[in-house]
């Protein structure tokens, strides 16, 4: 499977967190193949769960034990039915143990709440480039200091490149960084700048030359605009 893949079924399963976590977050909310993926892979792991079935030792097995240990027997007799219950008492315990685990595990879903992974919610925008095209996702993690900028779908014509801009409400736009065609591109949040990607900011795509703006502006048409949002 492709590392695209892996993530949606892990996503499925509940086992992915920290920056990994957010980063599916980010491709639930803004990319609509890669929920498909994880629609299918929950599809495909229910019947699992639904065939996993309790193993629940008899309501008297207790009493049974208690009354084999009381009853009349040579002391050896006893001493052994003595450690064979603390052996059964102990495996009872790991198993209740288990399945504890092994229940919480199963029926966890990516939808159940999870304990606050960072100080700072992380916030997403999506870019819509128009009717019938592809829209850009884009989440940003304060604490990690990055955002994940997916292009799913987006082909390269070898001549032009998408390039990422916070339009702040005063002054020119910045950019956030160049962005390479159909990929989940990890990008650091440029230390100045951090401070400004915070609720409701703006951020624009434009298309530009390969390598970006020669100038440290837009030079090409803007083709989507977005305001941050908190998870």
């Amino acid at each position: 499977m492709s590392p695209r893949e892996t993530m949606a079924a892990e996503y499925a399963l509940g086992l992915l967190e920290g920056v990994e976590l957010l980063e599916a977050r980010g491709l639930m909310a803004n990319d609509s193949d890669f929920s498909q993926q994880v629609g299918w892979w929950e599809d495909r792991f229910a019947p699992l769960f639904v065939e996993l079935g309790e193993d629940v030792p008899p309501a008297d097995l207790w009493k049974r034990i208690q009354a084999a240990i009381d009853a009349p027997a040579p002391p050896s007799e006893a001493i052994i039915l003595r450690q064979r219950l603390r052996i059964w008492q102990g495996a009872a315990t790991l198993a209740a143990l288990a399945a504890v685990v092994l229940a919480f595990f199963t029926f966890i879903t990516p939808h159940s709440e999870v304990g606050p992974i960072s100080q700072t919610a992380p916030l997403v925008a999506s870019l819509d480039m128009g009717k019938n095209k592809p829209r850009i996702g884009v989440t940003v993690m304060p604490d990690a200091k990055e955002m994940l900028v997916s292009t799913a779908g987006i082909v390269s014509d070898g001549k032009h490149q998408h390039q990422l801009w916070l339009v702040p409400a005063t002054g020119d736009p910045r950019s956030l960084g160049v962005l390479t065609a159909d990929r989940e591109n990890r990008m650091a949040i440029p230390p100045m700048l951090s401070s400004r990607l915070d609720q409701g900011a703006t951020l624009a795509v434009s298309v530009e030359p390969m390598g970006g703006s020669p100038t440290g502006l837009p030079t090409g048409p803007v083709v989507a605009t977005a305001k941050l949002e908190k998870i």
